[in-house]
């Protein structure tokens, strides 16, 4: 093989390797927006324009592609400490689920860091959450908290305030546990069975009363009906399933049932006088 072919191939497959490496690199700098994100193109860091979803190449002449999810996120507000209006220290945790409305705002409030949660949004939820304790008395703040949704609505409206700043829409905003100290929780405990324990006493006091009422009726109507009582009687006298049938016992014009078992009553003797 001539020498001049020879170098005419190497130098074939040296531009062959240099075009390979070339197209790789090339696609290594491809950047892919899905459906769920919001793709930002800046060139030399100036904002040029939105990228629906596609491939895009970057990395080249200062193109940078930023990509950011629009599906909800969620973050937790750790224990909040704070005093009610009576003096009663608790603390709240709260829930916040979000979504990314402006992409572009958000990505300058957050400084291009988009994973974390922005600060103004962390600490909008964390003030929402003291003032909702510190407005109310502890019996109020518990009522609400078992209600749920009025107090999840009042949290909202400054949260949203925060997040409208940042390019962001609150979805909702939910307070997720009252925790109060062992001393708190022991006193209300205390105040919670008192409470029952009043309840208890007076439905027995109402169900003696009705008792007592039934029995007054009962004897108004034996006293004005004999023909009741004796069929009253009769009926006493009926023996249960199981169980021995009753004696009568009839003296000094009164009438009495009692057991078959029970002992006979003591003779008296008469006074010979």
């Amino acid at each position: 093989m001539p020498l001049s072919t020879l170098i005419l191939l190497i130098a074939l497959a040296v531009f062959a390797a240099a075009l390979a490496s070339l197209a790789a690199a090339v696609e290594r700098r491809r950047v892919t927006v899905w459906e769920w994100q919001v793709g930002l193109l800046f060139v030399n860091g100036q904002f040029v324009r939105t990228l629906p979803p596609g491939r895009y190449l970057a990395g080249f002449g200062g193109r940078e592609v930023h990509r950011i999810a629009t599906t909800p996120r969620q973050f937790s507000v750790p224990a909040q400490e704070a005093l009610t209006s009576d003096g009663f220290p608790v603390k709240l945790t709260g829930v916040v689920e979000w979504r990314v409305a402006d992409a572009r705002a958000f990505l300058a409030a957050c400084n291009g860091n988009t994973v974390i949660v922005p600060e103004a949004l962390y600490l909008a939820t964390q003030l929402a959450l003291r003032d909702a304790v510190t407005g109310r008395a502890l019996d109020d703040l518990l009522a609400l908290r078992s209600a749920g949704a009025a107090l999840d609505a009042e949290l909202r409206p400054p949260v949203e305030a925060a997040a409208a700043g940042i390019g962001a829409e609150i979805i909702r905003v939910v307070l997720r546990d009252v925790i109060l100290p062992a001393e708190v929780r022991r006193m209300t405990t205390e105040v919670e069975r008192a409470r029952r324990e009043g309840l208890a006493a007076l439905e027995r006091a109402r169900g003696e009363q009705a008792a007592l009422r039934s029995l007054a009726n009962a004897a108004r109507m034996l006293r004005g009906n004999p023909e009741l009582q004796t069929l009253r009687t009769l009926q006493a006298l009926t023996p249960a399933q199981g169980r021995a049938a009753p004696t009568l016992v009839l003296g000094a014009g009164a009438v009495l049932p009692v057991r078959a078992d029970a002992d006979p009553a003591p003779d008296v003797e008469s006074d010979p006088a």
